[in-house]
């Protein structure tokens, strides 16, 4: 087993990581385990059928939402939604026509978008059962016209993963000096 410590890494090359590599050759030559140790995270995982001849070079040739889904299966990349700025903001990026097709159809009305607006702003939940509890019945009828019946369990509004975007940008960095590492002993 060989540990490396992988320093001023990150978006701030702030951030850290030890990287434990312990290659396996029971099922194909560059398999192994390969560990990743961060402040907060820490994530294990075995690769047993590999295509390169060394652990490192396999490593090496990963991209980073590759491993992070290996190292940190639990992980989602997209999250619900906290507050209703965050609902503004998701519907102002993702849902845009569905509401200039509804405001032109006149499905609903420049009132009801108003008070649903001014409703969201001052929102906050616990999770999307809960903004459902909060919103009125127009509320709740202008969600269905944007994210469809069932928005509630299916199609609700959501944000990327602030921990996924943190991991995957320090995953890159670490297969970087693994690049390094690789091209160094060439």
């Amino acid at each position: 087993m060989e540990k490396f410590i992988f320093n001023k890494i990150g978006e701030y090359k702030s951030d850290w990581a030890i990287t434990y590599v312990d290659p396996n050759n029971t099922y194909s030559a560059g398999g192994g385990r390969l560990t990743v140790v961060l402040s907060s995270y820490s994530g294990s995982a075995f690769f047993s059928h590999v295509g390169q001849p060394t652990f490192k070079e396999f490593v090496a040739q990963c991209d980073a939402p590759y491993l992070l889904k290996k190292l940190f299966p639990n992980l989602k990349k997209w999250v619900n939604v906290e507050d209703g700025e965050e609902v503004i903001e998701y519907i102002a990026t993702n849902k845009l026509s569905e509401l200039k097709e509804s405001r032109s159809s006149g499905e609903i009305a420049k009132k009801d978008l108003r008070k649903f607006y001014e409703h969201l702003k001052e929102i906050e939940f616990e999770s999307i059962s809960n903004l459902f509890d909060q919103l009125t019945f127009k509320d709740r009828t202008i969600m269905s016209e944007l994210f469809g019946e069932d928005w509630l369990w299916e199609s609700g509004p959501t944000k990327i993963n602030s921990v996924y975007t943190y991991l995957e940008i320090i995953l890159e960095d670490v297969i970087s000096e693994f690049k390094k590492m690789i091209g160094d002993a060439a």
